[in-house]
């Protein structure tokens, strides 16, 4: 009984690696910038980002990051920069990146990605919109809330239905067709049906440490905490919580709660306030997630529609060269369009519920 509890505890020592700068947003004068919200693409991280300075000097900025994460060497390539709009909360759309002012600034403002780098983010029109918290887009609905009127009370705007809710929404993720959702009474983890318009919030996890920051899968929830900092993982089977790292204190509690936290294949990105980017490796993630016999990628050679069919669901995908440049990514492939890619041999990164894995295919 001693060495199965030794040998456990062991295992898990070695499934998580140490917690690790990833990334400095760099500020003037030897201070950094301040992390907003971060998103992924494929094997991208969008990061916005205040007090930003390309230059080490004032004046300061505000902008959006680039990281490519398939990168040896970590550098950022600038999505946008400048004093206005402010940059707060991102939601993806395929190539569609969407990003608000934060509570000082009422607008939504889209930027194409597909444009030359960087780029002039463009204003949305027609949301019915007072005040703005966190978004996030489900198929092609956009799910955000808002304050009604000059009220303290706020709205959850969902496809098929209006919800109050009780405070500030801190973060917002949708798997399938389920929103989970965290708002600034912080203790709870709720998740709602988009699919049905009487759908009632449900209480998916409690933690007295104040859940803000999440990232959902089919096996495991991963989070933030505002107290303490901390970086956990629930096990959605067990409802075991394990602790991963714990954010460096800054002697600020309000910097240095994660603003997000983002997983791609096995690592696990978030960031503070304080303007570092920090990732662990969970090789629990890596374990038994993702079995690649039951993924396929066809036809191959393939002419014009690449199709990928797998036995979980699959949040998005990235086409590399064979010099590892990346030359398209999307959400949920059924089916791609390939036939605007020069003949020769790719890459396809696909990035499931369960983990990642890359496949080689022709373009005739």
């Amino acid at each position: 009984m001693k060495t199965k509890l030794l040998l456990l505890k062991l295992f898990l020592t070695l499934s998580v690696t140490a917690q690790q700068v990833y990334y400095t947003i760099p500020g003037a004068n030897g201070n950094n910038g301040q992390v907003r919200d971060i998103i992924t693409s494929g094997s991208t991280l969008y990061v916005s980002v205040g007090a930003y300075s390309n230059t080490g000097t004032f004046p300061l900025r505000k902008a959006i990051l680039s990281l490519n994460t398939t990168q040896s060497s970590v550098s950022a390539q600038e999505v946008f920069i400048g004093s206005s709009p402010g940059v707060a909360n991102l939601a993806l759309n395929q190539n569609i990146l969407r990003v608000n002012g934060g509570l000082s600034n009422i607008d939504f403002y889209d930027i194409d990605l597909n444009q030359a780098l960087p780029t002039t983010p463009t204003i949305v029109s027609g949301l019915p919109v007072t005040g703005i918290h966190n978004h996030v887009f489900y198929q092609n609905n956009f799910i955000y809330a808002s304050n009604i009127g000059n009220s303290t009370t706020l709205e959850l705007f969902l496809p098929l239905q209006t919800l109050n809710i009780p405070s500030v929404l801190w973060d917002a993720e949708v798997l399938n067709d389920t929103l989970y959702y965290t708002t600034s009474d912080n203790t709870n983890l709720y998740a709602i049906d988009l699919t049905s318009a009487t759908a009632t919030p449900q209480i998916v996890h409690t933690d007295i440490d104040e859940i803000v920051a999440i990232e959902v899968s089919a096996n495991y929830i991963h989070y933030g905490t505002f107290q303490g900092a901390k970086i956990k993982r629930l096990n959605r089977t067990t409802n075991a919580v394990t602790t991963l790292a714990t954010i460096p204190p800054s002697g600020n509690t309000f910097v240095d709660f994660p603003r997000a936290v983002e997983v791609i294949g096995n690592q696990v990105f978030y960031a503070p306030g304080a303007g570092e980017l920090y990732a662990i490796v969970d090789n629990t993630l890596s374990i038994n997630d993702f079995d690649t016999t039951k993924l396929t990628v066809f036809p191959n050679p393939v002419i014009d529609q690449l199709h990928v069919t797998a036995d979980t669901t699959i949040k998005s995908f990235s086409i590399f060269s064979v010099l590892g440049k990346e030359i398209m990514i999307g959400d949920s492939p059924t089916t791609i369009d390939v036939s605007q890619l020069k003949s020769g041999m790719y890459f396809i990164k696909i990035n499931s519920e369960k983990g990642s894995i890359t496949k080689q295919f022709i373009k005739k």
